[in-house]
């Protein structure tokens, strides 16, 4: 039986670039799935937002059977959608990213080649942006100082985001474990002790 993987989008008032996510992710899931063998599955998680997100996503789903939405009633922010799209998701692995873009879809086939090779968490790491403040890179790396001084075995990377790939059973274990109220999802990914690259 074929793998499947689950690619989570997090949506929140995206209606303006929604259609141009799904054009180009779309084409990068089907070129995958007949290089690799994996079927795929594409969640989107409506985080209660107020444009026409819903609407573009409901017409997304109604074309390509590939295609589910998850809607939120009201927004319960980034964190809840992404375990929302998890617990939704069937695959033997599972992506999660945002509809913005700037997560790149390309990386989605060098992903399923490292599941392939045993991996169960991968994290991709932000290189250094050119329109990132000096504000922002300072509390950035201190944050990540922080949660490191504060954590004890455990590790973060630094500049790592919510874009990130899971097998499975990492999956399961944020389902049945990891079930807090307020939630740090990409440090619960790092700190689940599965093969991890990054």
């Amino acid at each position: 039986m074929a793998k499947k993987l689950s690619v989570v989008v997090s949506v929140y008032n995206e209606e303006l670039g929604l259609n141009q996510f799904y054009q180009h992710t779309s084409p990068i899931l089907k070129e995958m799935s007949q290089r690799t063998g994996w079927d795929y599955e594409l969640i989107f998680v409506n985080d209660g937002s107020r444009d026409g997100s819903l609407d573009l996503l409901r017409e997304f789903a109604a074309a390509d059977e590939k295609v589910a939405v998850v809607n939120f009633a009201a927004n319960r922010g980034h964190e809840a959608a992404m375990i929302a799209g998890i617990d939704y998701s069937s695959g033997d692995g599972v992506v999660c990213m945002d509809a913005d873009l700037q997560h790149p879809p390309e990386s989605i086939p060098e992903i399923v080649e490292k599941f392939d090779e045993g991996y169960d968490v991968i994290s991709m790491v932000r290189t250094a942006r050119a329109d990132a403040g000096i504000f922002k890179r300072i509390t950035s790396a201190a944050f990540y100082k922080v949660m490191n001084a504060m954590s004890g075995k455990t590790k973060f990377e630094n500049n790592s985001s919510d874009f990130f790939a899971i097998s499975r059973r990492v999956a399961l274990v944020l389902k049945n474990d990891y079930r807090e109220r307020v939630r740090f999802l990409r440090g619960y990914v790092q700190n689940v002790g599965f093969k991890k690259l990054h």
